[in-house]
């Protein structure tokens, strides 16, 4: 019994070094523009979607890169959230070098309005 209990206890030490070492810092590009540039393979790539209430959001990636993160932003003004943006942050990581294309598509609620698109180009070095 004893040695079980001293396993369990070396277990969830171990555990707990692992997560606290696995939260440290990285590397996150947020572009503020629509040119093209160059991250390496341990950097991230955060882009936002916006759109009116009710919009869907979605991201297409081409090239050597996966979504690892989609996350719906829920903004506070004054401890309230605002009526009418719908807003969605995607987080790219490299799989590997080359050439990638995201594509954000916005598509509105209002019938007969045409989807909105917005592209993104980056090469990982």
């Amino acid at each position: 019994m004893r040695h079980c209990i001293s396993s369990l206890a070396v277990f969830v030490t171990v555990l707990a070094i692992t997560t606290v070492a696995s939260a440290g810092e990285r590397s996150v590009v947020v572009p503020t523009d629509n040119v093209p540039f160059t991250i390496t393979e341990q950097d991230y790539v955060r882009l936002t979607g916006t759109g009116i209430a009710g919009s869907e959001i979605a991201v297409k990636v081409a090239g050597p890169a996966q979504v690892v993160s989609e996350n719906v932003i829920t903004e506070r003004k004054n401890g309230k959230v605002p009526v009418g943006v719908t807003k969605k942050e995607f987080e790219i990581k490299p799989t590997g070098k080359g050439k990638v294309k995201v594509t954000i598509t916005v598509t509105s609620p209002i019938p007969n309005k045409k989807p909105t698109t917005t592209d993104y180009e980056f090469t990982v070095k």
